[in-house]
């Protein structure tokens, strides 16, 4: 059985994706609301390239003084 079969993963919500030209404080609002500590950041066809987590929005955001509704999440 493959874990995607089973029970507690057919359930699960799907992973949250955003691409590196999505704007900081998109990811932030959606992962607040959703309750989610790291996404997956995803190029143009849709494969990973990367993740984004609530720790770097607090060293690579805040600690620089960087405006989340201009930055973009490659620049973190």
């Amino acid at each position: 059985m493959k874990i995607a079969e089973r029970f507690e993963f057919r359930t699960k919500a799907p992973v949250l994706t955003f691409t590196p030209d999505d704007m900081v404080i998109d990811a932030v609002r959606a992962m607040s609301d959703k309750n989610y500590g790291a996404s997956v950041i995803v190029d143009p066809a849709r494969r990973p390239v990367g993740i984004i987590t609530e720790r770097d929005f607090m060293r690579r955001l805040l600690a620089k003084n960087l405006d989340a509704n201009t930055t973009p999440i490659r620049d973190i």
